[in-house]
């Protein structure tokens, strides 16, 4: 049995943020703060959000 998963993010930056994180030469820096914002998410799921932005720090 397989599962299919549609979900749909939209990741809004400013401009300014976009070349701050452009310029930073720690490429783990720039990997953390990407998994920061795909992970995060609402109250009620504040838990698990945090658990998986650990786990993806633990990979970088």
């Amino acid at each position: 049995m397989g599962y299919s998963i549609n979900m749909e993010y939209e990741i809004e930056k400013t401009e300014s943020f976009d070349k701050w994180l452009k310029k930073l030469r720690d490429r783990k820096a720039v990997l953390a703060i990407t998994a920061s914002m795909l992970c995060g998410g609402d109250k009620s799921t504040q838990k698990k959000d945090i658990n998986k932005a650990k786990e993806i720090a633990q990979t970088i």
